[in-house]
């Protein structure tokens, strides 16, 4: 058994906000939206920079008039109960006194 399966590393990222996309169905937030992207994005320069310009213009105008959506903490899984936490902590003590 080598390290990596021994030790295994857990990354955690970070969920990224999203936008409540729908809002965009009302004709005046799309109207507003447009205008602002309208006078904000650049077309001048090279491919690296226009992308940089377009996504962060696009972050801008969507805070501004877009909310986040609310995302609900998922449930805790009713399986996992009283009696599934005992056992699993009998394991981990078997396991470590192994």
């Amino acid at each position: 058994m080598d390290f990596n399966e021994k030790h295994k590393v857990k990354i955690r990222r970070e969920k990224m906000k999203e936008f409540d996309v729908n809002k965009l169905k009302d004709t005046e937030i799309r109207r507003q939206y447009e205008e602002l992207m309208d006078g904000m994005v650049e077309s001048e320069g090279d491919l690296e920079y226009r992308w940089e310009n377009l996504k962060t213009t696009v972050r801008k105008v969507s805070e501004q008039l877009i909310p986040f959506e609310r995302t609900e903490r998922p449930k805790l899984k009713e399986w996992f109960d009283d009696e599934c936490r005992e056992e699993f902590e009998k394991r981990k003590r078997q396991e470590k006194n192994f």
